[in-house]
């Protein structure tokens, strides 16, 4: 069966739903009428974290438009590898350095962007940091989101593996992804 959907419709869709679940509403996806899967919200100081699943298997790289299109206000999101990141570069000069990277932003124009607060930061794989670095990869955010705090930021990691971290984020909440 081949199931087709618009790209940019499903993805102002999942945006609206996760920012539904972080205001509280009760969000659940269902198909073929069955429900599949709730986004629940934890408060800030919860051990819990955003699951994000994904097909990395697709070697696909997420496009960037969306509501930016419509409206140059509104932060592009952009999603980076948490992976990838390295103790050497602050979290801004990794983000800048990423953009050029992965989405051809000239150099001189994305450490602007990151300071410029003109991005939504979708870091993935917070699990998937070296486990010897991943405390000082959250420092890093920590750091990142008290100098930039008019920056939207969401990090994703496996729940369990966030659990068993002792370096905590400082955000105001979580979402977990769960089976129904």
């Amino acid at each position: 069966m081949v199931v087709k959907a618009n790209y940019d419709d499903l993805k102002n869709q999942i945006a609206d739903l996760i920012e539904a679940a972080m205001r509280g509403d009760k969000v659940i996806i269902t198909k073929n009428g069955q429900q599949i899967i709730q986004l629940v919200t934890f408060p800030a100081d919860s051990r819990r974290a955003w699951l994000w699943q994904d097909d990395h298997a697709a070697g696909t790289r997420p496009r960037t438009d969306c509501r930016a299109r419509e409206d140059v206000t509104y932060p592009i999101p952009m999603v980076f590898n948490l992976a990838s990141w390295t103790e050497k570069l602050t979290l801004a000069d990794w983000l800048a350095q990423e953009l050029n990277n992965l989405y051809s932003v000239p150099r001189k124009t994305a450490p602007d962007w990151v300071k410029g607060n003109k991005l939504l930061l979708l870091l993935d794989g917070l699990d998937e940091v070296r486990q010897e670095s991943r405390a000082k990869c959250v420092e890093a955010i920590n750091a990142f989101r008290k100098e930039h705090g008019l920056t939207s930021l969401a990090v994703c990691s496996r729940s369990q593996d966030y659990a068993d971290l002792n370096a905590k984020l400082s955000f105001e909440g979580a979402i977990e992804v769960q089976p129904l």
